[in-house]
């Protein structure tokens, strides 16, 4: 069974998600845990979207995304961080995430749709 597009940008909205994460902490963004459980999940739900051939994959990739999206939303630190452009690393940092987890909930969704759908046979091949 062949990935569909839509679920392999899925994962690569995850894996997106978990450099921005990364990239946050390594120019010295404040309030992130010695191992960050954010880009954990993102990249587990990445690895799993993109290489375990089940229908139903790109479902995990967008509840993932939609979990974190929550987790980068609630939380003050990524407004924080938007709105101070001139610390340049961790603003930087956080875009790639918050694109990276637009991807994954989009693509998500998308890819989402496409494994629920039916195929259709065509009149012809139904004899």
């Amino acid at each position: 069974m062949t990935k569909n597009r839509n679920a392999l940008l899925t994962a690569a909205g995850l894996a997106l998600c978990a450099v921005g994460i990364v990239l946050q902490i390594a120019t010295g963004a404040e309030g992130y845990p010695t191992v960050p459980p954010g880009a954990v999940i993102t990249v587990v739900g990445a690895l799993l979207v993109a290489f375990v051939s089940w229908r139903f994959m790109p479902i995990v990739g967008l509840l993932v995304g939609a979990f974190i999206s929550v987790g980068a939303f609630v939380t003050p630190n990524t407004g924080d961080r938007l709105g101070a452009p001139g610390d340049f690393g961790p603003f930087l940092g956080t875009v790639v995430q918050i694109i990276g987890l637009a991807m994954a909930v989009i693509f998500g969704v998308v890819a989402t749709v496409q494994a629920f759908r039916r195929p259709e046979v065509s009149s012809a091949a139904a004899g």
